[in-house]
């Protein structure tokens, strides 16, 4: 039996979170939260944030191109949801790459 393998090419760039629990930001309704695939650069979206919780929360804005202050709107429920994609979106070799930042950080 052979194995097939997932080519680069055929991983979705995006994905989209529902929300259960939409909310206003700025103006908007906001009902879903579309998550796209972590860059490198993004890793430092959190430099210089010293509680894990909050670089978080700034990881999945930028990811989710909205505000910190949106993010802080979701309901906990959507913010699971929304945490579970993004860990999704960064694959193996990111979800690696990010514990070893958040653990040289602990050393600091």
């Amino acid at each position: 039996m052979t194995k097939s393998k997932t080519t680069p090419a055929s991983r979705p760039k995006t994905t989209t979170v529902a929300l259960e629990f939409p909310f206003e930001h700025d103006g908007r309704d906001v009902k879903d939260l579309v998550i796209r695939r972590m860059r490198a650069g993004d890793a430092l979206s959190g430099e210089g944030i010293e509680d894990e919780a909050q670089a978080g929360l700034q990881l999945l804005a930028t990811l989710s191109d909205l505000d910190v202050e949106a993010i802080k709107k979701l309901d906990m429920e959507d913010f699971i949801k929304a945490q579970e994609a993004m860990a999704d979106m960064m694959g193996k070799s990111s979800r690696a790459t990010m514990q070893a930042v958040l653990a040289a950080k602990d050393k600091a």
